[in-house]
């Protein structure tokens, strides 16, 4: 379930990105909602061990997320669609697009994010 709730979330995190024009760290606390509710759904017992999946599935998707961003967001400006452009970037390409990028504001975004999983998925 954590694979499919990753894929998921960076795909919606490209299409945010490629339409905000930016990194949009604030999905990482849509992505947190949407684990901490699958979760819940996926009849999983509440308590720790369900805190500790929904903290490392958006622990996951928040590199993953910001990853697929920067490419889809190089993509554009190089007239490039986006799932084209995973083969023209590399990941340092997309490293240094994303420390161009993000400021302390996305990483506020992503450390609410990270301590909302923690509370959310219990």
């Amino acid at each position: 379930m954590g694979v499919f709730a990753v894929a998921g979330l960076a795909g919606l995190w490209a299409a945010a990105s490629v339409f905000l024009r930016g990194p949009c760290a604030f999905m990482a606390v849509v992505a947190t909602v949407d684990v901490a509710l699958l979760l819940r759904l996926s009849a999983f017992a509440s308590g720790r061990a369900r805190a500790v999946a929904g903290l490392v599935i958006v622990a996951v998707a928040i590199p993953v997320g910001l990853y697929v961003a920067a490419v889809a967001s190089i993509g554009r400006v190089m007239g490039v669609l986006p799932h084209k452009a995973f083969a023209l970037t590399s990941p340092e390409f997309a490293a240094l697009w994303l420390r161009f990028n993000l400021g302390w504001m996305d990483a506020l975004w992503v450390l609410a994010g990270l301590v909302l999983a923690w509370r959310l998925s219990r």
